[in-house]
């Protein structure tokens, strides 16, 4: 919730959920409902669009369709949140 709105946290607002007041799938207690998932490559993230392209035919093919919604499929992609339908 901070990045975007505090000069500590850089770049751009990603969520207008505040996880108290106004939660997202990634807030609920005792067991979330969405996680985000990325790739570590030589010690730092990649949060490219290819990279999540690429986890996501992956975690498509395990065998998952159905189970699980991709955030990257929607309007306004989320191209690294999963969640529990």
């Amino acid at each position: 919730f901070c990045q975007g709105r505090l000069p500590q946290f850089p770049g751009d607002i990603v969520t207008y959920k505040d996880g108290f007041n106004s939660k997202s799938k990634h807030n609920y207690t005792p067991l979330s409902h969405a996680i985000d998932v990325g790739i570590k490559v030589g010690g730092k993230f990649d949060w490219t669009k290819d990279t999540a392209k690429t986890l996501a035919s992956a975690i498509i093919d395990l065998g998952y369709v159905g189970k699980i919604r991709w955030g990257g499929s929607w309007t306004m992609a989320d191209m690294y949140h999963w969640e529990v339908i």
